[in-house]
């Protein structure tokens, strides 16, 4: 009903009426509107379907070029150089910071 009421019709036949909650706190919202009247559309409003986008292209050219979209980002990830992976410091020992081949160089004195 208008003024939020459901009427529940089982199937068994019997009626259960249900009131909105918030009559009990706002009474002044539950109250009855107008009715409401249906716009009649015109018949410039009426075929919808000319006012939907067209496609630029076929699925076949989309999917197609959506996969060598994907081909060239995969391409362009694995051939691009990425920096080392970062160590914390709390996980080298103080003889890791030194190069590979310490013992060759001679000592500076």
């Amino acid at each position: 009903l208008r003024d939020g009421t459901v009427i529940w019709t089982s199937p068994a036949g019997e009626k259960y009426v249900t009131h909105p909650g918030s009559a009990l706190i706002f009474p002044g919202l539950c109250a009855p509107t107008a009715p409401v009247t249906a716009e009649v559309q015109t018949a410039e409003f009426v075929d919808k379907t000319a006012k939907m986008p067209r496609r630029t292209r076929t699925r076949r050219q989309s999917q197609a070029a959506t996969i060598a979209a994907e081909r060239r980002a995969n391409h362009h990830y694995r051939t691009t150089p990425r920096p080392p992976p970062y160590i914390p410091d709390e996980y080298l020992s103080y003889l890791d910071t030194f190069p590979e081949d310490r013992e060759s160089i001679p000592p500076p004195f």
